[in-house]
């Protein structure tokens, strides 16, 4: 009975697979919701082998496999513990379907690492499901253990029906739920005497809610009866009853009898009929699939030969290192069949900041020289290349003792534009200046004082890009004297624009803290973990925007390529030595 009802379930959701994608115009929790939930519904159904030779999981299997490898989700920055759990639950989808995505993995890994699911309080059940998502695709965390997680939860405090909530109960199943990962984990922490309590009370709201036609939290309360391994009964068969009879003909189950406000967070007025029924269905329909496995695993024989499939924190997740992935983007870069010369120039100076920091990079750094020779043939080329990027490449080789004429030359005629004296406002050549004068070609007289610079910072409406052109000025201790409290003021502003992912001003105005007044060292931690966890899994930073919004820009060169530079310049100053327009290459920091 559970198991054919199960199957038409199983087959409504297979129709339903465009509405799981989230929409973008929803909050971020809510959007995630469904197709986390499918994810579940699928590593757990494929770890204990119970969709082996469905149709319609063989179709769910192959659509999640095409969003999972090329939706636009997997290319861009972790933003917050949701999506993180999300994303993780695609690469443990597609571990257990044996097509690992080892990048995406290092990308998740690091973000991890950064400790980005330690910084707010959580409910018990909130952290089971991230647990047992990220055990599933074996990613090291820090997270308590499971059995931690529910002796802490309200399972050990004996919950009387009496004062219970639909909220609380829903509290109570997931705890659960997640707690004995759907029955995988006997409830060995538990008391008898809380046992028989919770034997109680799911009893008791089995009844409660099967009379209101609450079939969303009846399907949850027969998975969390059978998790707890209590004995069948009449109350518990007769619940199972009562679901399967509210199924209707095309597999699917209403939520709630007439629909309620429960699934309100996931649907409005302004949505399709289409998507308002998907809505006020899909969630109890996957709980009745999930119930009747359970129900299925506890009334079949086990199977000897049947092994659930586990997965083990791995090495393999840190063995592609956010230097070597950045090293390989740069290096991508460079052999593309239509590399433009301000893209074998950004090459040269990426591949040369990532070997301040890791030596491995060096040989990429020196083979870079060659294709950056070959597209370079007279100064008028560099006319189209940014000026920074420009003296970049002067200087990097420079520091090579590399003297190319035409760079040479080109540079001398930016210093002889920017070479006059300012007064008033920032001077629009502000930043080049001041890369001139730590190269030595200018004069540190000519540049601007910092009046302003310091009166811009104590405003309350501050303009992280108009401080950003101004820290360019005075971003060298041996040009201002120090002070302590801007410098101070300078790095809370960079944080608080790279936390609004503005990564190009972010970094800039860090840099320029730490040259003022160097970054304490859990800070430079702190920013390098930040920076590492915005890197995508190809290996460069930065969202690459809808075609719509591209026109005739290339996404890497015009887009990827300045916020990749920027991030790679930070990491190398912030971490070591290096200073890319006044130091020898690769003078490393003592750790």
């Amino acid at each position: 009975m559970q198991s054919s009802a199960a199957a038409s379930a199983l087959d409504w959701l297979a129709l339903q697979l465009d509405y799981f994608v989230p929409q973008q115009d929803r909050k971020t929790a809510s959007r995630n919701k469904p197709l986390l939930e499918l994810i579940v519904l699928m590593v757990h159904g494929l770890r204990r082998g119970l969709l082996d030779q469905n149709p319609s999981a063989t179709r769910i299997i192959d659509r999640l496999t095409v969003f999972a490898q090329g939706h636009e989700l997997r290319n861009r920055p972790v933003r917050n513990s949701n999506e993180l759990i999300l994303r993780a639950g695609l690469c443990a989808f597609l571990r257990i379907t044996n097509r690992p995505d080892l990048a995406h993995e290092a990308v998740l890994q690091r973000t991890i690492d950064t400790g980005l699911l330690d910084q707010s309080g959580r409910l018990p059940h909130h952290m089971m499901i991230e647990r047992t998502v990220l055990d599933w695709g074996g990613f090291s965390h820090r997270l308590p253990p499971l059995a931690e997680l529910t002796t802490s939860s309200v399972l050990v405090r004996k919950p009387d029906a009496l004062y219970q909530t639909e909220q609380s109960i829903y509290e109570l199943t997931h705890d659960v739920m997640f707690g004995y990962t759907f029955g995988d984990r006997p409830p060995s922490e538990l008391t008898p005497s809380q046992l028989a309590q919770l034997n109680r009370i799911l009893s008791d709201a089995l009844m409660r809610f099967g009379r209101q036609g609450h079939w969303d939290l009846v399907g949850e309360l027969l998975l969390a009866w059978d998790c707890l391994r209590f004995e069948y009964d009449a109350i518990y068969e007769n619940a199972w009853s009562e679901l399967i009879a509210a199924q209707e003909v095309d597999g699917s189950i209403v939520a709630i009898e007439p629909a309620d406000t429960e699934t309100d967070e996931i649907h409005t007025d302004s949505q399709s009929p289409a998507r308002r029924r998907f809505a006020e269905r899909y969630h109890s329909t996957l709980v009745l699939v999930l119930a009747a496995m359970s129900r299925t695993e506890r009334d079949a024989p086990a199977d000897p030969d049947h092994k659930i499939q586990t997965v083990r924190p791995r090495a393999d997740h840190a063995s592609s290192s956010s230097t070597s992935q950045g090293a390989d983007w740069f290096a991508a870069v460079l052999k593309s069949p239509n590399l433009t010369l301000t893209a074998a120039m950004g090459g040269l100076v990426g591949l040369t900041l990532i070997s301040a920091i890791d030596d491995r990079a060096t040989v990429l750094a020196d083979g870079a020289i060659k294709p950056l020779f070959s597209r370079l043939h007279s100064s008028a080329q560099l006319a189209g290349v940014p000026a920074a990027l420009t003296l970049a490449v002067f200087a990097v080789l420079r520091n090579r003792g590399l003297d190319v004429p035409i760079i040479t030359g080109f540079v001398d005629g930016i210093r002889s534009v920017v070479d006059t004296p300012t007064s008033g406002n920032t001077p629009r050549w502000c930043e080049e200046r001041a890369i001139l004068a730590r190269l030595g070609l200018l004069p540190t007289a000519k540049l601007p004082a910092p009046a302003e610079f310091w009166h811009a910072l104590t405003g309350r409406h501050v303009d992280p890009e108009h401080i950003m052109r101004l820290a360019a000025a005075h971003s060298d201790a041996s040009l201002l004297e120090p002070d302590r409290t801007g410098a101070r003021r300078l790095e809370s502003l960079g944080i608080d624009t790279l936390r609004r992912s503005n990564l190009v001003a972010g970094c800039a105005l860090l840099r320029s803290a730490h040259t003022l007044g160097p970054l304490d060292r859990d800070r430079a931690r702190s920013v390098t973990a930040f920076l590492q966890a915005q890197q995508c899994p190809d290996g460069g930073f930065g969202v690459i925007p809808s075609a719509s919004d591209l026109g005739a820009m290339d996404p890497d060169i015009d887009i990827r390529l300045p916020i990749s530079l920027a991030v790679w310049w930070t990491l190398a100053e912030i971490n070591t030595s290096f200073r890319l327009f006044s130091q020898p290459l690769n003078r490393r920091a003592t750790p």
